[in-house]
């Protein structure tokens, strides 16, 4: 009689254990099958590229590399004007130091007469 209870809980229990085992199953295919929908009906649509959606990024691109050359070739035109206006400056630079060195001659052959100087000193005439 033990023997017989022992085996028919044995029984009982194996098949309450291989049907909670299935549920089990059930359950996460289930869960792997929800998954696997939401996956291929919302995120994948998402991450795939149509050709249309690879021409209109495409053309975005080529719009915005030739505004980017157009703001280089603005940019070179303003450093040509601004080396053109500082050579301008330059040379205007050199005119005026020019024009300042032989007013000083002027003024320092202005001093030697009015205070009668000769016109080169040297070291023999201070011995």
């Amino acid at each position: 009689s033990t023997a017989l209870s022992t085996t028919i809980t044995a029984i009982i229990s194996y098949i309450l254990f291989g049907y909670f085992y299935t549920r089990l199953n059930d359950v996460q295919t289930h869960l792997l099958s929800g998954v696997e929908h939401l996956t291929s009906v919302y995120l994948l649509p998402q991450m795939v590229k149509t050709s249309e959606d690879v021409a209109y990024e495409l053309d975005e691109l080529l719009k915005s590399v030739n505004e980017a050359a157009n703001n280089l070739k603005l940019t070179q035109e303003i450093y040509q004007a601004s080396a053109l206006a500082l050579q301008e400056n330059i040379n205007m630079t050199h005119i005026q130091a020019e024009q300042l060195r032989n007013e000083f001659g002027d003024i320092k052959s202005l001093l030697r007469e009015g205070f009668r100087l000769p016109e080169k000193l040297t070291t023999e005439q201070d011995q």
